[in-house]
């Protein structure tokens, strides 16, 4: 005669991972039980009887049994060593119903605010009183660092090689007097970045912070077609661009880019047939490098941001029609910046300083990725650039010796 054995749900699992993380199921956690919850016909207690009466095997049950009290085991010496480590202060079942939730603002209906608020604190817009603006963010970070490394690029023989804080600061400079002394450009204008992630998006938006210049950024998934609306409309007269790759698709749109002037291109080759097509278009094309050498010899005063001017005009996918700027100021990255390191320095104290170092790999044409690069420039970190291949971003992790990973899901990694 056959044992009929019940296939136990695991809910010790999935009750451990909620304990272990101490607020709601991770997504990781739904799909776990989601996996043993496969179908309608297997919710019912006589389906589960009448499959597990089909393999009646008592080392099944042994099995899960076994399972279910490892993955408590580590969930509960994950739980507690979490409570060590940030001192007792963590989101247990007990006070998760406080911390966990939003709760309304008192005199702002529909307005709420984070649960680790105390009911005398409505928000928290700057962690860092003499921080207003990205300049001085980036200014705090020199200090911080004490001019250390700042920006990763990997070389060909597989190592990452930094540029100092200071280094950073010299060709945003000469950039800056470019765009004023030679490209004419005036506070509150815009440029457009038509790059993927490297050190030299980050010097051309911080000498546009100098100089209380616009960015507009340009990226791939736009679409080819949509680069002319955005050029027209946010009236950008010159774009800082990656490669040839870039070029081309500027060069092919020429004709509908009246307000284009001059293009900046980052990687330098032999652009000859290029050149004279712009040329011919009246758009002056030049290297980086040059207008780095042209800035240095017109060097220009700084014309530094006030905390209300616009930092950045993020344009949409345009899932819904055409794309559409969004108008983002200092203010709006620093409060969000802000924000998040309070929170966090309740779980996690001092969760990035100047030893940190972060592999930049979401694009910087996305607020997220904007809100990770000011704040590990404002505590002196590092940021290493992935090679640009996804495939390969964990050697590059290796190499950088990485101790935080933005990720729109998972906020940290320690």
């Amino acid at each position: 005669m056959a044992t009929t054995v019940l296939r136990p749900y695991p809910s010790v699992c999935y009750k451990s991972v909620v304990l272990a993380i101490g607020c709601t199921p991770s997504r990781k956690a739904k799909r776990l039980r989601r996996r043993y919850l496969a179908d309608e016909n297997e919710r019912s207690p006589s389906a589960c009887l009448e499959k597990s009466m089909e393999t009646p095997t008592a080392t099944n049950s042994i099995a899960w049994t076994m399972l279910s009290v490892a993955i408590a085991l580590i969930g509960t010496v994950l739980f507690y060593s979490i409570r060590k480590r940030t001192n007792g202060i963590c989101l247990t079942p007990s006070n998760v119903s406080r911390k966990a939730q939003s709760l309304p603002v008192k005199g702002e209906p529909g307005v709420y605010k984070c649960g680790l608020l105390s009911d005398d604190q409505n928000y928290i817009d700057s962690i860092y009183p003499e921080v207003k603006t990205l300049w001085d963010a980036f200014n705090r970070g020199i200090k911080e660092s004490d001019d250390g490394p700042c920006l990763g690029t990997r070389g060909a023989d597989g190592q990452y090689y930094f540029m100092k804080y200071t280094d950073v600061l010299k060709q945003s400079s000469h950039l800056a007097s470019a765009l004023v002394g030679v490209f004419n450009l005036k506070p509150g204008e815009r440029i457009g970045i038509y790059a993927k992630n490297r050190a030299e998006w980050l010097i051309s938006a911080l000498a546009c912070v100098l100089q209380s210049i616009i960015i507009v950024p340009l990226y791939d998934t736009l679409g080819v077609d949509v680069i002319p609306f955005i050029i027209s409309q946010a009236e950008i007269s010159v774009i800082i661009a990656e490669s040839s790759e870039k070029l081309q698709n500027l060069t092919s749109l020429r004709s509908l880019l009246p307000t284009l002037k001059t293009v900046v291109l980052m990687d330098w080759h032999d652009n000859a047939n290029a050149t004279a097509e712009m040329n011919a278009a009246g758009i002056e094309l030049l290297s980086l490098q040059e207008a780095y050498r042209r800035g240095s010899q017109n060097p220009q005063p700084k014309h530094l941001p006030k905390r209300d001017d616009t930092y950045i005009i993020s344009y949409t996918s345009g899932s819904t029609g055409t794309p559409k700027g969004v108008i983002i100021t200092h203010y709006n990255i620093l409060s969000n910046i802000s924000g998040w390191l309070w929170t966090m320095n309740h779980f996690i104290p001092n969760i990035i300083n100047n030893k940190t170092c972060v592999i930049s790999y979401l694009p910087l044409a996305h607020v997220m990725e904007q809100v990770t690069h000011w704040m590990t420039l404002m505590h002196g970190a590092q940021i290493g650039y992935y090679s640009g291949n996804i495939q390969v971003s964990l050697k590059s992790v290796v190499i950088v010796v990485l101790v935080f990973f933005p990720h729109p899901d998972v906020n940290y990694i320690n």
